[in-house]
């Protein structure tokens, strides 16, 4: 992935980077890759951690799911000053990881509409 958009450089951004575009066309297994170096590379970003955890869920690795939003809660927490707007999506995050734990929660339990985003950058 990083040689077809000419990536020079092996920053843990750009596995992010990398990871974000294959999300989009929907490889989610080599996004899972990409997220996983920059991970063990030192990246701490909300959204690495969000998207590893739709991914999780999309393959059904509730354990793992439940795991990354929290840590997805955890690194937003970590801002010294949280917009209320975030503060409301970590609630709502909150409250999926409760519909994940139970045995009769689907992925429809959180709506595509009300899925956090943190596109600042």
């Amino acid at each position: 992935m990083m040689q077809k958009y000419e990536w020079k450089t092996e920053e843990p951004l750009d596995f992010y980077n990398a990871g974000a575009s294959l999300c989009e066309e929907e490889n989610f297994d080599e996004a899972m890759q990409n997220f996983e170096k920059a991970e063990s590379m030192g990246c701490n970003r909300p959204e690495l951690f969000y998207n590893m955890a739709l991914i999780h869920e999309e393959k059904k690795e509730k354990s793992k799911a439940k795991q990354y939003f929290q840590k997805y809660i955890d690194s937003s927490e970590q801002w010294d000053d949280i917009p209320k707007s975030l503060q409301l999506e970590l609630d709502e995050v909150r409250d999926h990881i409760k519909n994940i734990q139970s045995p009769t929660a689907t992925s429809e339990n959180f709506d595509d509409n009300e899925i956090p985003t943190t596109d600042d950058e």
